[in-house]
């Protein structure tokens, strides 16, 4: 059988650029969420089943709030059925964001230690 699946790595989302002006930075920031929801419909076009995240999706874990929000929107919107996510900062999330991580159960998987994990059918 045969299984295409996108792979991706080092998103590093929240990361500051101190150089970047307020609107600069806020361009800098919304244009990698966008490359989220563009990766999905490049793996929707290419025929995938799923797509892997390897590495920090986050800047570290004491990423804010509204960046860990704007992150699960994005992954909402990627219009694969299933979404595994290899992410080691995520289990380091402090208390104040695991409500909003929990949101992500169901398109999110997070594949912080070795083990078998189904993706979809015979995957």
């Amino acid at each position: 059988m045969s299984v295409r699946f996108l792979h991706t790595g080092d998103w590093p989302l929240g990361m500051t650029r101190h150089f970047f002006s307020e609107g600069v930075q806020e361009r800098f920031a919304q244009s990698r969420f966008d490359a989220i929801r563009e990766l999905g419909r490049l793996a929707e076009e290419e025929g995938c089943r799923f797509m892997v995240v390897c590495g920090d999706v986050f800047e570290s874990n004491l990423v804010d709030r509204k960046t860990v929000s704007r992150a699960l929107e994005a992954l909402k919107d990627v219009p694969l059925p299933e979404l595994p996510v290899e992410e080691p900062h995520l289990a380091e999330v402090p208390q104040a964001l695991q409500g909003v991580v929990a949101q992500a159960k169901g398109y999110v998987e997070s594949l912080v230690l070795p083990r078998d994990v189904v993706v979809t059918d015979g995957i």
